[in-house]
């Protein structure tokens, strides 16, 4: 690739305006080597081939071991999430070849975020010869959040696009469960409570698992993330295999709404230092109307998150409004694009088109 660094295309957005100035402690998480070893052994994303970025800065020694420095470059002949986000923009697939991603898309955070923006420019300068002799269609780094980390890619390295794939709910948490109430509008906590009430009453209750406790019911939760991504019309995105692994980590867990041994909505967490991280959910459609298990679900987690040391919950991406409502508020996540072969170049006209889809589908500015 010879024509590196690539030039900003007209008009493109600025994602660092507005972006928070500070590394989120919920993407601390995606960062540990804990998280990134167990990811390795996946298989939900057809992974072709891998590379360890060196630690970074060079001149310094290795970090600390649930700090390393760079996510790792792998090479994705297919991502269910990438799939699922070119149909929320309503877009035909836009790749034929693998591409190469600098972190995997189901890390909500890049561990680029936690780097000095110099660094993470490096990073990205490491990794685009890399793609290019792979073969790879595109070199595709998500989930960038930090405007100084934006910025500067966008001055070091700026990519032929920025695509706003999706955006992250957080919330603060109160010192008390009723202080969190009082944050919301009165229909809303209405609702939490009433909700939970009529859950309760018909016999819902929490569940907490972790490690091999959670196993055996791995295929059942399964069962539930597809039903969702069915009801979203988008691909299944999680597989028994890649959740069994990844509640092995420390700090994993289970969360479920059940009833007579039932399970009618479901979250896998992880929990890490000062954060709690919603990572994945499933719900049992069927049973909202009657049984109430999302919401019962909800009102649990952060009336037990509150008091327990965790300082932040991360309520995860999609549904917006609804987390809004919820008192979680939105951090834009970004992806940078870098077409490798020249002659296709004229698919930034499709990210930018894939940008604005999203945006529209999220129900925010473009």
């Amino acid at each position: 690739m010879s024509d590196l660094p690539l030039a900003v295309v007209g008009g493109a957005p600025q994602p660092w305006a507005g972006a928070p100035t500070d590394a989120h402690p919920c993407g601390a998480v995606f960062a540990s080597e804990a998280w990134q070893s167990a990811w390795a052994q996946t298989t939900v994303e057809a992974v072709v081939d891998q590379e360890d970025a060196r630690p970074w800065p060079a001149s310094e020694p290795a970090r600390a071991s649930d700090h390393p420095a760079a996510p790792a470059l792998r090479l994705v002949a297919d991502s269910p999430f990438w799939r699922g986000y070119e149909q929320d923009a309503g877009m035909a697939p836009l790749w034929e070849r693998p591409t190469a991603h600098l972190s995997t898309l189901y890390a909500i955070s890049n561990p680029l975020n936690r780097l000095s923006a110099s660094d993470a420019v490096a990073v990205i300068s490491w990794a685009l010869p890399r793609a290019d002799r792979w073969g790879a269609e595109a070199l595709i780094v998500p989930n960038l959040e930090r405007a100084d980390v934006l910025a500067a890619v966008a001055a070091g390295q700026p990519p032929h696009a920025w695509v706003r794939l999706d955006a992250t709910c957080r919330l603060h948490l109160p010192g008390t469960f009723e202080g969190y109430l009082q944050q919301l509008d009165k229909s809303v906590r209405t609702e939490l409570r009433r909700g939970h009430r009529r859950a309760s009453e018909r016999g819902v209750t929490i569940h907490l698992r972790s490690a091999d406790d959670a196993v055996g019911r791995v295929a059942e939760y399964v069962a539930l993330t597809t039903a969702s991504a069915t009801r979203h019309d988008i691909p299944p995105l999680y597989d028994t295999t890649t959740l069994s692994t990844m509640l092995q980590m420390p700090g994993a867990r289970l969360l479920s709404a059940e009833r007579q041994g039932e399970m009618l909505a479901g979250i896998i967490a992880f929990g890490h230092e000062t954060s709690l991280v919603l990572w994945s959910g499933g719900i049992q459609y069927s049973a909202l109307k009657e049984f109430h298990p999302y919401t019962f679900l909800l009102y649990e987690i952060i009336s037990s998150s509150i008091g327990s040391g965790f300082r932040w919950l991360d309520f995860g991406r999609g549904n917006l409004q609804f987390k809004e409502r919820r008192g979680f508020l939105p951090t834009d996540l970004w992806a940078a694009v870098y077409i490798i072969n020249p002659a296709e170049r004229a698919r930034r006209q499709d990210l930018s088109a894939m940008h604005r889809g999203i945006s529209r589908f999220l129900g925010r500015t473009p």
